[in-house]
């Protein structure tokens, strides 16, 4: 018995050696397993537009989440605008509308392009005003229908929902613009303009180009730059009266003895500023610093220059010339010389106060202080100077 099992286990033996070395492993080892990712693996863009396209949209909320929490060179190449965008679609997607609408607005902070920021707010815009992730349009196209609806989730569909917003937004903004076109208030057109240059920014948007808010804007911002012209050259006007008004001098002499002397003291003073007329210089600054800015503005939104430039430069020069009247040394001076001879019938030693009287000039304190110049109600004067576009020399 012993020797038959013996026998057995060398003839099993002898088999095995006979095999390849490679079944004998794979008869030995059980078949491993195909490895697991690892749960810490880096997402891709990939992987979040794929889970997007697929409409696995808390995945894509969670893919988002990762990538944006990478740091340091993992982090390097993301374009995080982009994921934030996506963020954002796929929490619509889940309809979580107002976590979705903060998200877009967010995305805005993860870039410095311009065009980035402006479809960062227009997005969130159009996802409040839908209420959904559907956009009905509410203007009337040229065949008198209203176009859409669109599926905002949809990329194509998308931007079209933004031209049909951008018309939605020229339809509400029309009766402002006519309006605008005929004030002669700057405050008036100035928010009208401002709302032509943020959907100048949704035109891109929607069309790659701003043809159709550029032809809108165009009366307006030409009326709006004589408007501006004028107001400039008022300014600069009022500037210079207040300066010469302020520089006007009052002399009062006075006669005193000293050391038995009869000398003159004579105090010449600077009408100088009111309170009002800082004010007034002031708030002439904060206009020019509006103009100034308002000018960079729609000189973008006119394509071309078109004395643009010279109303920057100007607002620049009527500013400067308000800030240095504003801040300008107006104080007194006072000059001392020797009258008449030595006084010896008074009796008077040390130094003795004495106002003489002359006749026919009154130097009453109610003559010293002239009225501040009245401010011009007939529009802009003459510039002094070159005549030019903007402000004179």
């Amino acid at each position: 018995m012993v020797r038959s099992r013996t026998l057995r286990l060398i003839l099993s033996l002898s088999a095995i050696a006979l095999l390849p070395v490679g079944r004998v492993w794979a008869q030995a080892v059980p078949a491993a397993k195909p490895a697991a990712a690892a749960p810490d693996g880096q997402p891709t863009m990939a992987d979040l537009q794929s889970a997007l396209e697929v409409k696995e949209y808390p995945t894509a909320v969670k893919l988002a989440a990762k990538l944006l929490a990478l740091r340091g060179p993992a982090a390097a190449g993301l374009d995080r605008f982009a994921i934030t965008m996506s963020k954002g679609y796929a929490q619509a997607g889940m309809k979580s509308q107002s976590t979705a609408i903060m998200t877009f607005k967010s995305a805005a902070r993860e870039t410095k392009d311009d065009h980035e920021i402006a479809l960062s707010k227009w997005t969130a815009e159009l996802f409040k005003t839908a209420g959904s992730t559907i956009y009905v349009s509410k203007t009337m196209n040229a065949a008198g229908q209203k176009p859409g609806p669109f599926d905002l989730l949809d990329p194509d569909q998308r931007k079209q929902a933004f031209g049909a917003m951008l018309d939605d937004q020229l339809a509400l903004l029309d009766p402002k613009l006519k309006a605008a076109t005929v004030s002669q208030r700057l405050p008036e057109i100035w928010p009208v303009l401002q709302q032509v240059i943020d959907l100048d920014k949704l035109d891109v948007i929607a069309n790659t180009n701003d043809d159709k808010t550029s032809t809108l804007a165009s009366s307006l911002l030409e009326h709006a730059q004589n408007l501006l012209v004028n107001e400039l050259k008022s300014d600069w006007a009022r500037v210079n009266d207040i300066d010469t008004f302020a520089n006007v001098t009052n002399s009062v002499p006075t006669q005193m003895y000293i050391n038995n002397t009869l000398v003159t003291q004579t105090v010449t003073k600077k009408n100088g500023l009111s309170d009002s007329n800082k004010l007034e210089l002031k708030n002439i600054i904060d206009i020019c610093q509006k103009i100034h800015d308002a000018a960079e503005a729609f000189m973008t939104l006119a394509k071309t220059d078109k004395g643009w430039s010279t109303i920057l430069s100007d607002a620049d020069r009527v500013a400067s010339r308000a800030s240095d009247v504003l801040n300008a040394d107006y104080g007194t001076t006072t000059t001392t010389g020797t009258n008449l001879t030595t006084d010896t019938t008074n009796g008077l030693g040390g130094v003795t106060n004495q106002t003489p009287q002359f006749p026919g000039n009154d130097l009453s304190a109610q003559n010293t202080q002239p009225n501040t110049p009245p401010k011009r109600s007939n529009g802009p004067a003459n510039t002094p100077g070159k005549t030019r576009t903007g402000v004179g020399q």
